[in-house]
C-alpha cells in the first residue's frame, strides 16, 4: 500500500561517567541537546543562532534536513506543511527516574524515517560530541557503550557500532510497510488495547481531544504517516489508501486516561510551551484488520503533537486488555 515507506530504529546504549540529572521531560532534554550538538558540529559558520533558511548550504546540510526541514515550493506541498513534521522520533528511557548515578547504564531509541536514515551517522556524531560535553542540569558526561539496530521482523536488536574505533560495523536495518502488514496478522483482528506511555495531544477539527475515540486516533495517525511518506519517502498516497469511514464502526470498550500538564522551554527563544497530553489505556472492538498495519507503524512514529520529544508514544498490548 505504501511502497517505499521505510523506517529504522536504533538504540544508543550509554553509561554515565558522572551523575546526570535530567528533567522529567527527558525526551525534550535529549532532543534539544542533540540538536544543538549537531548544529555546532556540522554548521560551516559555527553559529547555532544562524537561520538555516538564509544559508546557501541548507539543501545539503544534515542539520536542517533533520531539525529544520525546508520546503521551497509550498504551492505544491500545501499550507499544512508550513511546519513540516521532522523525520525522526526520540524515545527516552521509560519510568519516573530522572537521575543517574556514576557508572549507571541508560539508553534511548532513535526512530528515523525515509531518506533521513542516511543521517544516522550524523546523529551518532552529535551524541558522541554531547557525551564529552555533558547533558542535564549537572552537565554529566557519559560514554557510548554500543549502538544497536532493530530487526523488526525477527524481533531482536543487532549491534552495529564499534565504540572503541568509532565506526559502524553493520548496516542499519530498515522496516517497510510489508513488515507491518505481516506483523498485523499476528494480532487480534477484533480487539486492541493501546497503552499511551507519554503525553499525547491530538487535535480534531481544531479542538484538543481529551477522550479520543478510534476515529480521532486513526485520522491523526493517517495524516501523520502520509505526510512523512510524502516528504521523506517520495510517496504519493492519499487518505483514500485507508478506509477511514470504517473507523467509526470500531467501538471504545474501555478508556482509562488522564491528562498531564507539562511544559518545555525553548532553547532558541526562552519561551515556555505547553506539551501536555493524555496517558493511559484505551481498548477498542470491531473490524480492525484494515487498521492494524497503521497502528503498528504508529508505535514507532508516534502520534499527535511534539513527537520528536517522544510524546505520542503508545504500545499495542497483545493480547488486548
Amino acid at each position: 500500500m505504501l511502497d517505499g515507506f521505510r523506517v529504522s530504529v536504533i538504540r544508543f546504549n550509554l553509561r554515565a561517567k558522572e551523575p546526570i540529572i535530567l528533567p522529567h521531560t527527558k525526551g525534550v532534554a535529549l532532543r534539544g541537546a542533540i540538536g544543538i550538538s549537531l548544529k555546532k558540529t556540522v554548521c560551516t559558520y559555527r553559529d547555532i543562532n544562524k537561520e538555516c533558511g538564509s544559508c546557501m548550504l541548507n539543501t545539503v546540510c544534515p542539520y536542517p534536513a533533520a531539525f529544520e526541514p525546508l520546503l521551497n515550493n509550498l504551492e505544491v506541498w500545501g499550507r499544512r506543511f508550513l511546519n513540516p513534521p521532522r523525520p525522526f522520533v526520540i524515545k527516552p528511557f521509560q519510568g519516573e527516574k530522572t537521575s543517574l548515578e556514576k557508572e549507571e547504564p541508560f539508553h534511548f531509541d532513535l526512530v528515523v524515517i525515509g531518506k533521513a536514515i542516511s543521517l544516522i551517522p550524523y546523529f551518532t556524531l552529535a551524541v558522541k560530541e554531547l557525551s564529552d560535553k555533558g547533558i542535564g542540569k549537572t552537565r554529566g558526561k557519559f560514554v557510548i557503550e554500543g549502538i544497536k539496530t532493530l530487526n523488526y521482523r525477527m524481533g531482536f536488536w543487532k549491534e552495529i557500532f564499534n565504540p572503541e574505533k568509532g565506526v559502524f560495523t553493520e548496516r542499519v536495518e530498515e522496516i517497510n510497510w510489508g513488515d507491518f502488514v505481516e506483523k498485523a496478522a499476528e494480532l487480534d483482528q477484533n480487539r486492541i488495547t493501546l497503552l499511551f506511555v507519554t503525553p499525547t495531544k491530538i487535535r480534531f477539527q481544531g479542538k484538543v481531544i481529551f477522550n479520543p475515540d478510534f476515529t480521532h486516533i486513526i485520522k491523526r495517525l493517517t495524516e501523520r504517516i502520509l505526510s512523512l511518506y510524502a516528504l521523506y519517502c517520495s510517496g504519493t498516497a492519499n487518505e483514500k489508501a485507508f478506509p477511514l469511514h470504517k473507523a467509526s464502526y470500531v467501538k471504545t470498550v474501555s478508556r482509562k486516561v488522564r491528562w498531564i500538564d507539562t511544559n518545555r522551554e525553548s532553547t532558541k527563544t526562552g519561551n515556555t510551551h505547553p506539551i501536555g497530553g493524555f496517558t493511559g489505556s484505551i481498548s477498542f472492538e470491531g473490524k480492525l484488520k484494515d487498521f492494524l498495519p497503521l497502528l503498528l507503524a504508529g508505535e514507532l512514529i508516534h502520534i499527535g503533537k511534539n513527537t520528536t520529544f517522544g510524546n505520542g508514544w503508545y504500545k499495542i498490548i497483545n493480547p488486548p486488555i
